[in-house]
């Protein structure tokens, strides 16, 4: 099986939560490693008792594969991820090609995790940063691409202040969208 295949089985079998699939995919090795977070697990075992006891992994879609094949025998596989709640991560694999195939010698997962309530936008700069002001189609070039709108182009619902605090006081929420923002949607 060639390594994209490898990948995607893998992939597959995190999915679904086959703890036999994934024990098959990571090397028998008691120098396998894991890490995620602050937390590194060293061995086949100890990442297997790790996976039984979380329950499965959350959700997500691969967006993007990268791959550098150091040698004929390695490849680091790194995949860019998004959860369903729009959380992004990275997910970086070393696989090395042994005589039952490739198998995944170490992998080092990270996630962006939502930011803390200390770290709101600041309302100077930012009117409304609680969610979005129009939910993505999830369709197109820039589908789950968050954007930022200045105040100088309608959006519907919202009142137009060109930045300026006495003019945002005296306007009216607009209907529709402007043609730009409406584009970029």
């Amino acid at each position: 099986m060639d390594l994209f295949a490898a990948f995607w089985a893998y992939e597959q079998a995190l999915a679904a939560n086959d703890l036999t699939g994934l024990d098959h995919w990571f090397l028998d090795a008691p120098d396998t490693l894991r890490a995620e977070g602050d937390n590194v697990l060293v061995s086949h075992t100890a990442i297997a008792d790790f996976r039984r006891g979380r329950g499965g992994a959350p959700a997500r879609v691969v967006e993007r594969v990268h791959v550098v094949r150091p040698t004929v025998e390695v490849a680091v596989v790194t995949a860019e991820t998004r959860r369903q709640d729009g959380t992004r991560g990275l997910q970086t694999q070393v696989w090395r090609h042994t005589d039952a195939g490739w198998r995944i010698a170490a992998a080092h997962v990270s996630a962006v995790s939502a930011p803390a309530p200390d770290d709101r936008p600041d309302p100077a700069v930012w009117r409304v940063a609680d969610g979005p002001l129009v939910a993505s189609t999830g369709q197109g070039p820039l589908a789950h691409v968050r954007l930022a709108v200045k105040d100088l182009f309608a959006v519907a619902g919202q009142r137009v202040g060109a930045g300026n605090p006495a003019w945002l006081a005296e306007a009216r929420p607009k209907t529709a969208h402007a043609d730009a923002v409406r584009r970029l949607l």
